[in-house]
């Protein structure tokens, strides 16, 4: 059912930035238009809706709150704001919200205890958001990531490569630390949002340490952080040395 309403997301939100690439293949936007990739991604939420409903309603109600939210972060998106607070507002909603409740009705499931839902939901959350500031650095250095579309949002890395264009008369900019004449600017914002990634990632660890149940498999949700972005950060570590 996750995975169904995720792959839903990705349709529609390919109609919404007239997405042309996914995955390395033509989107369905591509392939199939806008009114018959519209219905398939309708199709997927109705078809993850009857998937998930065999289940308790904290589970049916976490999976529908995250959709909810997953649309509330596309309008968010579209509105175009510019500063990290409305960023992080956006991808809560849009991305982190459905990492985020993966993680929590595994824990529902598995009869897990208040806290430990708690802990899990955490988990998801920094782990959707570390995992979102990195895609979107890789998109700002132009990495290939088998995607492309002819409209592009609002990011991290481009609002603090903006912050730095507009302080260029100065010579630093206190919020983000941006020395504006010394050339480095794009090195300084993959710095920063390496930082953020790799905080939110440490984040999405501890919430692990206090949790409750078997060691082998927490250090596999623990692996899953690594594996979702030790990849990405070393291509954008190399990236920044040529900066």
């Amino acid at each position: 059912a996750i995975e169904l309403v995720h792959a839903a997301s990705l349709v529609h939100d390919d109609i919404l930035d007239h997405g042309i690439e996914r995955r390395g293949s033509p989107s369905a936007l591509e392939r199939f238009g806008p009114e018959a990739s519209l219905l398939a991604g309708d199709w997927l939420i109705s078809r993850s809706i009857d998937l998930i409903s065999g289940y308790s309603q904290p589970v049916t109600r976490a999976f529908s709150r995250a959709c909810m939210d997953m649309s509330e972060g596309e309008l968010m998106d579209l509105s175009c704001a510019g500063s990290p607070e409305d960023y992080y507002q956006c991808i809560t909603r849009k991305t982190a919200s459905l990492f985020s409740a993966s993680a929590k009705i595994g824990g529902l499931i598995s009869g897990a205890g208040e806290e430990d839902v708690a802990r899990l939901e955490s988990y998801g959350l920094h782990l959707g958001l570390g995992y979102q500031v990195l895609d979107d650095l890789e998109e700002f250095l132009g990495l290939d990531q088998g995607k492309s579309s002819q409209k592009t949002s609002v990011t991290l890395p481009k609002i603090y490569a903006g912050r730095s264009s507009l302080g260029a008369s100065s010579d630093s900019d206190s919020d983000t630390g941006f020395d504006v004449d010394s050339g480095s600017d794009t090195a300084k914002v993959v710095h920063m949002c390496i930082k953020v990634t790799d905080d939110h990632c440490n984040q999405a660890k501890s919430a692990l340490q206090a949790l409750n149940g078997d060691e082998e498999k927490k250090l596999q949700l623990r692996e899953i952080v690594d594996e979702m972005t030790c990849r990405g950060l070393q291509r954008c570590r190399s990236q920044k040395s040529l900066c």
